[in-house]
């Protein structure tokens, strides 16, 4: 837990993310995922979750973003090594039938 909360911290000092919603896994060991939303010039919103597992396993911990501006700071925080942006797209892409 601890683990956690030093990433969260980290991510939130260098980029403006808004903390929402928190899950649990009930899995032997759990882990959490943490949901944050990052607020866009444009007046839209960017969506952020890290997992991390309870016991703060070094290297175990793993993220999702929309947010192709942050995305590089997000993993040079958590995973430390900066990535390219995998984008992400609208599910009609994907299913076009799906709403």
């Amino acid at each position: 837990m601890k683990a956690l909360i030093e990433v969260l911290n980290k991510v939130s000092a260098a980029i403006p993310v808004e903390w929402d919603r928190w899950t649990k896994s009930k899995q032997e060991t759990p882990y959490y995922s943490v949901y944050g939303w990052i607020k866009r010039k444009d007046g839209q919103r960017d969506f952020v979750c890290i997992e991390m597992w309870e016991d703060d396993s070094p290297g175990d911990a793993y993220f999702v973003t929309s947010s192709a501006k942050y995305s590089s700071k997000i993993c040079e925080i958590i995973i430390g090594q900066i990535t390219e942006h995998n984008p992400c797209r609208k599910i009609s892409e994907l299913l076009p039938a799906c709403p």
